[in-house]
Formats: C-alpha cells, sequence, structure tokens
C-alpha cells in the first residue's frame, strides 16, 4: 500500500483479455480456470473476513462474544467452501485429460501442491464432515445433548439489541463448538481447533498454488507467453465505510432511523 500519498492506494497489477482470446483455450481448460477463478474470490474474502473479525481488541464480554461467534461463522464457510474446491480439482482437472497433460508441466512446488491436495481429500473426511454438518448444513444429530457438557455453573448468554441487528445468540455457540470438536475426534478442544486452523490455511495455500499455476497455463493459452502486468490500484476510500464503521459492523440506532 502505497502511504505517502494524500489518499493512498492498494498496489496492484491487471492483465486484460478478450473473449475471442479466452476461446482460444480449449473447452475443458477454459472450465477450469474459471471454476477456479470463482473458487479462489470466494476462499480469499472468506479468509480475509475471518482474519478481521479476530482483529479486535475487545475490552467487554460481549465484545469478545461477538468476535468469537463470528469468526466460527465465517471460519465454517471457508471449511465448505474448501471442499467444494476441492471437488473442482478433482471433477475438472485430476478426472479429465488436463491431469494428463499439465501436470508434467508444472514446477516441483506446483506437483507438490497437487498431491497434498488429492492427500487431504484420500486420507481424511474431515473436511466433508465439517462442510456438511456445519458449513453449508445444520446437522441431524441433535445439538442439545451436548449442555451436558457444560459445567452447571457455567453463564449461556443470549445478547438482545435495539436494532435486531446487534442480537446475538451466544449460547446456542457452546454445544455447536463441542459437537464440532467431537466430530474432529479431539479431547483437547483448543489444540484441536488449533490444528484444524492450520490444516485449512495449508490446504488453501496448496490451491492457491495449484490455481496460479492453471492461470499460468491459460494465459500462455491466450496471449502465446505470459503476459507483463499492467500496474494500476485501488483507492483505499473504495473500501472505507461510509460512516468509518469498523469491523465487524455493528448497526447504531442513528443508521437504522434514516
Amino acid at each position: 500500500m502505497n502511504t505517502d500519498s494524500p489518499n493512498p492506494a492498494i498496489e496492484v497489477s491487471e492483465i486484460r483479455f478478450s473473449q475471442s482470446q479466452l476461446m482460444r483455450l480449449s473447452p475443458q481448460l477454459r472450465e477450469l480456470f474459471i471454476r477456479l477463478g470463482l473458487s479462489m474470490n470466494d476462499l480469499l474474502l472468506l479468509q480475509r473476513m475471518y482474519l478481521a473479525c479476530g482483529n479486535t481488541d475487545a475490552i467487554s464480554d460481549a465484545g469478545r462474544a461477538a468476535s468469537a461467534s463470528h469468526m466460527t461463522s465465517v471460519f465454517l464457510l471457508l471449511v465448505g467452501k474448501l471442499f467444494e474446491a476441492g471437488n473442482i480439482v478433482e471433477k475438472w482437472f485430476l478426472s479429465t485429460p488436463l491431469s494428463r497433460d499439465l501436470t508434467p508441466l508444472m514446477n516441483s512446488q506446483q506437483r507438490d501442491a497437487l498431491e497434498a491436495l488429492k492427500r487431504l481429500r484420500g486420507t481424511t473426511n474431515v473436511l466433508a464432515k465439517v462442510r456438511n454438518s456445519f458449513a453449508f448444513h445444520y446437522h441431524d444429530e441433535p445439538l442439545s445433548p451436548h449442555i451436558e457438557e457444560i459445567p452447571t455453573d457455567a453463564s449461556l448468554i443470549y445478547y438482545v439489541s435495539n436494532p435486531e441487528g446487534n442480537t446475538l445468540r451466544f449460547f446456542s455457540l457452546e454445544p455447536l463448538l463441542r459437537s464440532l470438536i467431537a466430530t474432529l475426534g479431539a479431547t483437547d478442544a483448543e489444540s484441536a481447533m488449533e490444528r484444524f486452523v492450520d490444516l485449512v490455511n495449508e490446504a488453501i495455500a496448496h490451491f492457491s498454488t495449484f490455481a496460479t499455476a492453471i492461470d499460468t497455463f491459460a494465459l500462455e493459452g491466450m496471449f502465446g507467453e505470459l503476459p507483463v502486468p499492467t500496474q494500476c490500484a485501488i483507492d483505499i476510500r473504495d473500501f472505507r465505510p461510509r460512516e468509518e464503521v469498523d469491523f465487524p459492523p455493528l448497526i447504531s440506532a442513528r443508521q437504522t432511523s434514516r
């Protein structure tokens, strides 16, 4: 980020191409290129949201509860999207002639990333379990039995607010997290979650490396060689909340009275 100018900018580069250039790619490579682009957009956005939710120095119990709840929700969605990204690799690359044709052209880091993605899906179904039972669906098994695991003197909290957008049913997170820990097959909740977060971050890094390899093949197919990106910038004001509300956004009464 360039902070020297009066209006700081996020420095990025761009590669522009036409519809006719995109159509030069084989249908299989074109489809994979598009699907990986959509998947990486989702993963990087959710990863930033997860970090933003935890990037808080909340002082109050309610503030810390909001941060924990937001981080959990975003992280589970991230896991679900990661599982779906693995399906893209399986269906649109490994099960097609692209795997035979392009894998030998990858460098060692890219091939290692692809092998890591294969192992992730082949040796464990934990991503599938979390995706099916926590990310996009609320699982069929009852959550209420996990209440029995909570100490009898523990406080379960329901934060009520006007406007309703700030209401937080924090009590419901307790049985959900206990069910998640049981799904991970762990007894030490804190270390289990740390290992799982590390697993997800490593998998996203491998997926990004693989996607970059496919991007390179696609761009070379469109241009004949890898094009040189053009420098550009995003004005930081484009991403400032209109009223300078810190993330995660909470709704003030003044905002709802407009």
